[in-house]
């Protein structure tokens, strides 16, 4: 019995979404951790899973894929 609480926030009333801006999973086997097929979804993954609009989600895209230099990559598998 008991209450968990984030950041203060009851993990009963928050759905993982509202929890991932504080709250992260680090594997031990990073090539397990993709869940997608492909860099640019990748890249687009974690903004999916707060529910960010569709139209932010491809502007951030955008900008990490040229600040890190790897908008050539964007279709490349994992």
């Amino acid at each position: 019995a008991g209450r968990v609480t984030v950041a203060g926030r009851d993990t009963r009333s928050h759905p993982p979404r509202e929890l991932a801006d504080v709250v992260g999973v680090v594997g031990q086997d990073p090539r397990a951790g993709f869940v997608t097929d492909t860099v640019e979804d990748e890249l687009a993954y974690g903004m999916e899973q707060l529910a960010l609009p569709a139209d932010t989600m491809r502007k951030r895209v955008e900008e990490t894929l040229d600040v890190l230099g790897i908008a050539p990559l964007r279709d490349r598998a994992l």
